[in-house]
C-alpha cells in the first residue's frame, strides 16, 4: 500500500462509506435486545476483534485480548485486520485465526473484503469488538455478520455510534490504549492495570535474528542501539529529518562498544541506505531494513539497550519488549500515541499547530513543512540520551 492509495481509501471511507452509513442509519431499526450477562456466562463464546489499520494499534491490543481471555477462558478468539498487520499475531496461540484483508491496490481490495466476509459469515459470533476509531468500513462489515452483540467507538462527527449495540464515547483526552480498554470494560470485564504485553517470539524467530547478527560480526562486547528512521506510509511529515539521524548516529557511534541497528520495512530500505551513505563510521552500522517480520523485529529490538524512533509502530513494539524508548513527535501527540511506559524519552515541542493528525480528522494532514519536527535539535536529543542512558553503558 502506498501513500496515494491510502489517501484514496480515506476519501472513499469519508464520503462514500459515510454516506452509506447515514442511509443505513436512517433505515436502521432500534438496537436489538441482548442479554450481556447471558453471553458472558455461557459455557463458550465466539469473539471477533477488529482493528484494520495501524500495526502499532494491534500491538497495543494484545494485553487487552489477554484480559478478555482471562475473563472468558473457554472463548474462541478471531481477529480481522489488514494483511500487512497479521505478523503481530503470528505466534499468538490464544487467537484461533487471523483474517487479513489485502489492500495493496483498488482491484485487490474489494475481492479480499468479500473473501474475508465469506469466511466470517460461516461463523456466529457472540461478541464483536471493533477498535477502529474513525474508519467506517469496519462498521459496515459488522452489519453483514451474524452476532449477538457489537461494541465500538462513537467518535464525534463519524456517524458510527448508532451501529453498535454498545457505543463507547471516543475520548481525546487520554492515551489510545486507555480508549481501547474502555471498549473491553463496557461489557463488564475488569481491567485494573494496563501494561503492554511482549510480542510472542518463536525459537525459529530468535535463530533467524541471531544468525543474521552473527554474520555481521556481533561480539559479546557490543551494545546495540536500534534506530528507526521511517514512519510507515501515513504522512511522512512525522519523520525527524534524515540529516539529524545521521548526526545523532555519528555522535552515538563515538562510544567504542555501541553499534547501531537500523530498522525499517522493505519500502524504507532506500531511506536507510541514505543514512548509511552519510554516516562517518559505517562499520558501526547494521542494516536490517526489510529483513525481518514483526515477531523477528520484536526479538531484534529486545536485545537493544535503547531504541530510537519516529512516531510509528516500532515505538510500541519496543515498549512491549520492555526496551527504553526515545521517540519524536510533532504532527501526532504523544499524549494519545506515545510509548505507554515510564522508561521513555519523548521529544514534542507542542507548537500551536500541533497536533495536526488526530482521530477526528482521520489522521490526515497536508502540511508541507513540518516545523514541529525540525524544531527538535540533535544536540538536545543527544544530551538527554547521554544523561539518561549512555552513562549506564560505560
Amino acid at each position: 500500500m502506498n501513500y496515494l492509495f491510502l489517501i484514496i481509501l480515506k476519501l472513499i471511507d469519508r464520503y462514500f462509506v459515510r454516506m452509506f452509513c447515514r442511509l443505513f442509519g436512517f433505515f436502521k431499526k432500534e438496537k436489538k435486545q441482548f442479554d450481556l450477562k447471558q453471553i458472558l456466562f455461557q459455557k463458550h463464546q465466539n469473539i471477533l476483534f477488529i482493528k484494520l489499520f495501524g500495526m502499532g494499534n494491534n500491538v497495543l491490543l494484545l494485553p487487552l485480548i489477554i484480559k478478555v481471555k482471562e475473563a472468558l477462558p473457554n472463548a474462541t478468539f478471531y481477529f480481522l485486520t489488514l494483511d500487512q498487520n497479521k505478523g503481530v499475531f503470528k505466534n499468538c496461540s490464544f487467537i484461533e485465526h487471523v483474517y487479513g484483508i489485502k489492500a495493496e491496490n483498488l482491484l485487490e481490495l474489494p475481492f479480499s473484503i468479500i473473501a474475508c466476509l465469506s469466511e466470517l459469515r460461516k461463523k456466529e459470533f457472540d461478541l464483536i469488538f471493533d477498535f477502529e476509531q474513525f474508519v467506517k468500513i469496519s462498521t459496515l462489515v459488522i452489519q453483514l455478520l451474524k452476532t449477538k452483540a457489537t461494541v465500538g467507538f462513537d467518535t464525534p462527527n463519524q456517524h458510527r455510534g448508532k451501529f453498535y449495540d454498545i457505543a463507547v464515547p471516543y475520548r481525546s483526552d487520554c492515551h489510545i490504549l486507555e480508549n481501547f480498554a474502555q471498549i473491553i470494560k463496557s461489557v463488564g470485564i475488569n481491567i485494573e492495570k494496563l501494561k503492554l504485553m511482549p510480542i510472542p517470539i518463536s525459537e525459529h524467530d530468535k535463530l533467524e535474528v541471531s544468525g543474521f547478527l552473527s554474520k555481521h560480526g556481533q561480539t559479546h562486547k557490543d551494545i546495540f542501539i536500534g534506530v528507526h528512521i521511517g514512519s510507515g506510509i501515513n504522512f511522512r511529515g512525522r519523520r525527524w529529518p534524515v540529516e539529524n539521524f545521521v548526526k545523532l548516529t555519528d555522535k552515538l557511534s563515538t562510544n567504542c562498544s555501541i553499534r547501531i541497528i537500523l530498522t525499517g520495512n522493505k519500502e524504507e530500505t532506500l531511506l536507510v541506505r541514505r543514512i548509511i551513505a552519510s554516516v562517518g563510521d559505517k562499520t558501526k552500522i547494521i542494516d536490517t531494513s526489510g529483513k525481518f517480520d514483526v515477531a523477528q523485529l520484536a526479538f531484534l529490538i529486545s536485545i537493544c539497550e535503547l531504541f530510537i524512533s519516529n512516531d510509528t509502530a516500532p515505538v510500541h513494539i519496543a515498549t512491549a519488549m520492555d526496551v527504553p524508548v526515545v521517540a519524536f513527535y510533532g504532527p501526532n501527540t504523544p499524549d494519545i500515541y506515545g510509548p505507554y511506559t515510564d522508561n521513555k524519552l519523548v521529544f514534542y515541542k507542542r507548537l500551536s499547530c500541533s497536533p495536526c493528525l488526530t482521530n477526528l480528522n482521520a489522521k490526515t494532514s497536508f502540511c508541507l513543512s513540518p516545523k514541529c519536527m525540525r524544531a527538535i535539535e540533535v544536540e538536545e536529543v543527544y544530551n538527554e540520551i547521554n544523561r539518561r542512558y549512555l552513562d549506564k553503558f560505560q
